[in-house]
Order: C-alpha cells, then structure tokens, then sequence
C-alpha cells in the first residue's frame, strides 16, 4: 500500500500527517475568558463584571488584552456597551448601565482579544422584577 498523497503532498502516511498537525495546533497558546464575579445584570441596572483573560494552557493571566461587551437584543441593533484592558495580571473591572427594553429581550456577548486568538462569553440579560399591583 502507498502511503497517503506520496509524491505529490508527503510520502508519509496520513495519520503521521494527521499526528504531526495536531501536535503543532496542541502548542499554541489560546486564551480564554472567565467571569470571576459579576452582580446581578438585570435590564435597566448597572452591571458589574470581573473578567479574567488567561492562557488555556497554563492559567496565566495575559495583560493587556482587549475586551468589549456587545448588547444583542431581539428589537434593536447590536451594539457596543463598554470596552477596557486587562491589567498585569489578566483581570479588568466593567460596570456600565443596561438599557431597559419594552418588549423583547436582551443579552451581552463579552468578548476578548490579543494577537489573532479570541474568546468570548455570552450572558443572558435578565428582566427586572416586576411589582405587585395594588
């Protein structure tokens, strides 16, 4: 049997191509994004968040990574509510104020970036509690 692709692409077999892709694609350094705190974010509020940007690989926190928090709604057009920065070890702060819908509801898509890798968290917004008549 000829091993995969032999003169044109390699004359190694493919799991051996296969292989050696993955353990090239296994180093990189990903981040990822974790909220480590936040209160309650209710339509109509002001958030608060703690966010940790992080190498996957080894829970590094990564400074200076830049992170945005997008409003996505079922009636108005999306938009960008805060950006900031992650400090020396990767965390940032964002408080910002919500918008209150009449009808439809909302969520906030957390996103992050350094270089050419991302991350992002999606967080559903939550109506705000409504009061008795009476």
């Amino acid at each position: 049997m000829r091993p995969f692709g032999e003169g044109i692409i390699s004359n190694r077999s493919f799991d051996a191509v296969v292989l050696d892709w993955l353990k090239s694609n296994a180093n990189t350094d990903r981040i990822a994004l974790r909220m480590t705190a936040s209160e309650r974010i209710v339509e109509g509020e002001t958030a608060r968040m703690d966010l940790l940007v992080y190498r996957a690989r080894d829970g590094e926190g990564l400074a200076g990574a830049r992170v945005r928090v997008r409003w996505i709604s079922t009636v108005d057009k999306p938009r960008t509510l805060v950006e900031g920065e992650t400090d020396g070890t990767g965390k940032v702060v964002l408080e910002f104020p919500l918008p209150l819908l009449a009808d439809g509801n909302g969520a906030l898509i957390i996103q992050t970036s350094a270089g050419q890798d991302t991350a992002e968290i999606k967080q559903l917004v939550r109506k705000p509690a409504r009061r008795a008549a009476g």
